[in-house]
């Protein structure tokens, strides 16, 4: 089974333009915000993000999602409360 990260939670209930604004608001360069965008809002898998290369990929999401992480954390305001809330269940996931 595939590793599930915070940025698949993120992406799948946050609204696409909202998850622009963050990316431009952390300053993520544009292969950063165009992975997030594509992969995570576009619900593509790595191999559908032909733009970079897998292993590239792989290699930035630890950096990539824990930098998200906590940047949502941080500014919890950017987001919708139902938003949030459905994000939290991936606490309650990583936590049981």
């Amino acid at each position: 089974m595939a590793r599930l990260w915070f940025l698949d939670y993120l992406g799948k209930y946050v609204n696409k333009d909202t998850m622009r604004e963050m990316c431009a608001a952390m300053e993520l360069d544009e292969l950063e915000t165009r992975l997030i965008l594509e992969r995570f809002c576009g619900r593509k898998n790595v191999g559908q993000c032909d733009f970079i290369p897998e292993d590239q990929q792989k290699g930035m999401m630890q950096s990539l999602d824990t930098r998200v992480q906590g940047w949502v954390e941080r500014n919890k305001n950017h987001f919708l409360m139902a938003e949030l809330r459905q994000v939290l269940k991936f606490f309650d996931q990583r936590e049981g």
